[in-house]
């Protein structure tokens, strides 16, 4: 849109005086990008103006937080975090992207690769792992993290060359690229890929020289992309002479700058996929750089960086030096066992996804292994394969009646398992009954992960309510818990557990009855004689799994009325809470709730009140007990039957003029109530008007002040 002279002039005077007002949100996109310094446009300094922008009184502001410069911004109304996905949120978007056969193969994938893990909570990272999980290896155990950014980067340049619109003899159709070989489609992409890795490189430099990444003019999609392509760069000038021009100019260089930087944590992933796409010799004088000097004096820097590479290219190293780094794991491994020997010692790298778990597995049946030092080590490893699991279980079998440290330690690293195969049930119901409580109460905490158990193992887990130890109690008490619905041969016990001694255990009985979604009418009817229990605890977990019912029969409701009068308020106070959830009474416990009313127990009469208000239309019947409370001599119930009436929205002329005369009574409070109750009607009798007007010479100024 062309403006003239004044017609720019206006539009700016229009703009000021709109800002001025508060009229306009400005949207201050990626702030960061130029609040770092002090820059200028034009040789006028931006911060003056930046500050002038964001003391504005509708701003909306974008930024990386570690790229803004606090003590320049006010205070903010709101301030929100873009985060990741969640474990929950990634499998839920694989659950729907992918089918269900694709879906565990990519879970168990992110699952057993580190490096993956924290890049599938990033959703386009996600995206672009189930966009080329049909492009790899049907057997997704021999999937690398390498070969999966292969594959990834493969599919993205087959969608590039066609927008490229790149040629072989003629124009290039999206299923001609897909079918082209390998090495052709390497020299079809050749340049872009040469300027990526230009790019890897030069960014890498960029932040080694202290510039902020704010300055870039583009973007990987990923650090690891980025990583990638760096090690694409690498392979290539170790395989092949370089071009005039490269950023790494002769082969030599390429090894001296290998050798310099093999220790940079920063270069961590970029030597994994160099060792992951080499093969054969290149492969093998790779590992023996890894191996030359300078060496890593201290040696935990250099065993990672041997088990990570050996992770991604086992597939293509010989057996003998598979055989060769792995004896300098495992000696490493043993070293570290002799020094941290001290009863609660475990390996870090032994516990890394990239460390061979089979060493691990293999060390504990050697002898003067220190097996907890080991099991310790496979606890901090995300998730254990079958052959580790069996391990575990035969060691525990092993150790059966003694070495008490040992056994506990097995069945916790157990526990840490996301998922824990059928096998290992019956050995985790036997350790219910180790001698030692640690054992029974790790054994009950794994059981109560597994959403759903057979009647035995749950039997056997409410035997674990009665231990001498309380630990063990609440584990096999929450793991009960767990279970969304319990069989009612399990619920029969139960209820045959509210008769019990200890009141403990009649606690959690309860409490394991009230997770249920129905319950028959014989275990609520337990439930309500669970109420006259002398334990508080008791009382109050029956109550609350009475509560949790959505619907009661009028037996049950009948009997709390019942435990509602009863002189023990212990008693009587939650069979009230309990009644006060039912949303609808039946006649027969209204009538029988405004009885509780009208009797000589306070607490009890004004429960009865507050149970009688919840109910959002009264019938006639219990209107008119009303009326007589109303006249009740505790002047307590007759402000709490006002305040019940007064929830209603349609009185009949009786109660209004039953209310009329309340107008009269002696306490305050309750011709208050009667006001404020006959100030919610929209007709009138001519006697309730005349109580009214009479009640505006009240003594008391909130009596009148509700009649006005």
């Amino acid at each position: 849109m062309w403006l003239s002279e004044q017609e720019r002039e206006e539009f700016v005077s229009l703009l000021a005086a709109r800002a001025r007002n508060g009229k306009i949100l400005f949207i201050l996109d990626g702030l960061d990008e130029i609040s770092t310094d002090t820059q200028t446009i034009r040789g006028v300094a931006l911060e003056p103006f930046l500050k002038h922008l964001l003391r504005q009184k509708h701003v909306v502001v974008t930024s990386r937080p570690s790229g803004v410069d606090n003590s320049i911004l006010p205070e903010l109304d709101l301030e929100l975090e873009t985060v990741g996905f969640s474990k929950q949120n990634v499998n839920d978007y694989l659950s729907n992207i992918l089918k269900p056969e694709d879906s565990r193969a990519v879970r168990d994938f992110i699952k057993r690769t580190p490096s993956i893990q924290s890049l599938a909570n990033i959703p386009v990272q996600l995206d672009v792992i189930c966009y080329s999980w049909d492009s790899l290896s049907s057997n997704e155990q021999s999937i690398t993290m390498t070969g999966l950014y292969q594959t990834i980067v493969r599919r993205l340049r087959c969608k590039d060359a066609e927008r490229l619109q790149k040629e072989v003899e003629t124009s290039l159709t999206s299923q001609r690229i897909q079918r082209l070989p390998q090495y052709q489609m390497n020299r079809l992409i050749a340049i872009e890929s040469e300027y990526l890795s230009f790019l890897a490189f030069k960014a890498d430099a960029e932040l080694n020289a202290g510039k902020d990444d704010s300055q870039h003019a583009w973007y990987f999609l990923h650090l690891t992309f980025q990583e990638y392509f760096a090690a694409s760069s690498i392979v290539r000038h170790l395989q092949i002479k370089p071009k005039i021009g490269s950023t790494l100019t002769t082969s030599e260089k390429t090894k001296a700058h290998i050798q310099r930087h093999k220790y940079n944590p920063r270069y961590q992933i970029v030597w994994w996929m160099v060792a992951g796409m080499l093969h054969e010799e290149d492969l093998a004088s790779f590992f023996e750089l890894l191996q030359g000097v300078p060496a890593d004096l201290i040696g935990g820097y250099h065993h990672h960086l041997l088990a990570g590479c050996l992770n991604e290219a086992r597939g293509q190293l010989d057996d003998k030096s598979v055989e060769n780094v792995e004896m300098q794991l495992r000696q490493w491994l043993q070293l570290k066992m002799m020094v941290n020997d001290n009863g609660g010692g475990k390996s870090v790298l032994g516990g890394m996804s990239y460390f061979p778990e089979e060493l691990l597995i293999r060390s504990i049946g050697q002898p003067g292994a220190t097996r907890s030092y080991l099991i310790r080590t496979l606890a901090m490893r995300a998730s254990l394969t079958q052959p580790s699991i069996e391990v575990l279980l035969k060691t525990l079998q092993d150790v059966q009646g003694r070495n008490l440290h040992l056994r506990g330690t097995v069945v916790e690293t157990l526990g840490k398992q996301p998922t824990l195969p059928e096998s290992t049930l019956q050995t985790l119901v036997d350790a219910l009954q180790d001698r030692n409580w640690y054992v029974r109460s790790s054994a009950a905490e794994v059981l109560g992960k597994r959403p759903t158990l057979p009647r035995s193992t749950l039997q056997a887990l409410i035997g674990g309510l009665r231990d001498n130890y309380m630990d063990v109690r609440k584990s096999a008490a929450e793991a009960l818990g767990k279970q969304s619905t319990l069989p009612e041969p399990t619920l029969q016990t139960l209820v045959g557990v509210l008769q019990d001694k200890d009141w403990y255990f009649r606690k959690s009985a309860a409490e394991l009855l009230g997770k249920q979604s129905t319950l028959l009418e014989s275990t609520l009817q337990a439930l309500v004689g669970a109420l006259q229990a002398k334990d508080w605890y008791v009382k109050k977990s029956a109550a609350e799994a009475l509560g949790k019912q959505s619907i009661l029969p009028e037996s049950t409701l009948q009997a709390l009325v019942g435990a509602l009068q009863r002189e023990d308020w212990g008693v009587g106070k939650p069979a009230a809470e309990v009644l006060g959830n039912q949303s609808a009474l039946p006649e027969s416990t209204l009538t029988a709730l405004v009885g509780a009313l009208q009797g000589a127990n306070w607490n009890v009469a004004k429960s009865a009140a507050l149970i009688l208000g919840k109910q959002s239309t009264l019938p006639e019947s219990t209107l008119q007990a009303l009326d007589g409370a109303l006249h009740h001599e505790n002047e307590g119930v007759r402000k709490s039957a006002t305040i019940v009436l007064g929830k209603q929205l349609e009185l009949p002329e009786s109660t209004l003029r039953a209310l009329a005369g309340a107008l009269q009574d002696n306490d305050w409070n309750v011709r208050k109530s009667a006001a404020e109750v006959l100030g919610t009607q929209s007709i009138l009798h001519v006697s309730a008007i005349q109580a009214l007007v009479g009640a505006l010479q009240d003594k008391d100024r909130f009596v009148r002040k509700r009649v006005v």
